[in-house]
Parts: structure tokens; C-alpha cells; sequence
């Protein structure tokens, strides 16, 4: 028997990486039969810092949405929507228990890839003002 997964996506900046990492800290501790999975993008910081930690890492292919004018936003937006089936090829592989998103790019299809397929969604917001 497969032990049960957790997806756990975001990702990009510190403020995004560290916190989920922590997150996953606490659950390696608490709940030592979890396999946790990171799922994050190959720009952001969660590709050096999560394997360096033990984790895995799956990576979606979706771009920034702010920074790049009207261009780059739908660009961002196309891409985040062409992640969608993606994200959910990953949630057939690994058949996670639920889904922990703390925002960054990555967060957005997979988060919306759990609700339709109806996987238990968590969402963490670090921040003091909640962002885009």
C-alpha cells in the first residue's frame, strides 16, 4: 500500500518558499507517513531550497502575470490556464490526500486543478494584505 501524499504548491519568492517550508517541517514531524511533494516552477527560488531540504519537486511551466504590462498579463494568464491540465496529470500521478497552496505562480493551477477534480484545498496567506 502507497503511503498518502500531500501536494504542497507556491512558490518564487522568499516570502512564498520559506513559509511553505515550514509548513512542511511540521507535517514531516506531526505526520511522518505523509509524502510530501512541493510543486513549484523552475524560476523560482523553490527549485534550489526545497530538494536541498529532502523534498520533492514537480515543476509547472507558467509565467509572471504582473511585471510585463498588458502583454505579459495575458501571456501570464494564457500560460496559467494551459497549466491547468498539466497540474492536473499531476494530481492523477500522485492521488495527494489534499492540496496546501501558499500563492506564487504555481499556486494558481493547481489550486484550481484540486477543486475541480474535488481534492480538499488548503490556502495559506502569509501576507498582511492579500496579494493578486
Amino acid at each position: 500500500m502507497s503511503r498518502p501524499t500531500l501536494l504542497l504548491a507556491g512558490g518564487g519568492t522568499g516570502g512564498h518558499v520559506f513559509p511553505l517550508i515550514a509548513v512542511a517541517d511540521a507535517l514531516a514531524e506531526l505526520a511522518p507517513e505523509l509524502d510530501l511533494v512541493f510543486v513549484g516552477t523552475e524560476r523560482g527560488m523553490e527549485v534550489k531550497l526545497v530538494p536541498a531540504r529532502g523534498y520533492a519537486l514537480e515543476l509547472v511551466r507558467v509565467l509572471p502575470i504582473r511585471g510585463g504590462g498588458v502583454t505579459g498579463a495575458v501571456r501570464g494568464v494564457w500560460r496559467a490556464l494551459m497549466s491547468i491540465p498539466e497540474s492536473r496529470g499531476l494530481l492523477g500521478r500522485y492521488a495527494p490526500r489534499a492540496v496546501v497552496s501558499i500563492g506564487g505562480y504555481a499556486g494558481g493551477p493547481i489550486s484550481l486543478a484540486a477543486r475541480l477534480a474535488r481534492v480538499p484545498l488548503a490556502l495559506i496567506e502569509p501576507n498582511s494584505v492579500m496579494g493578486l
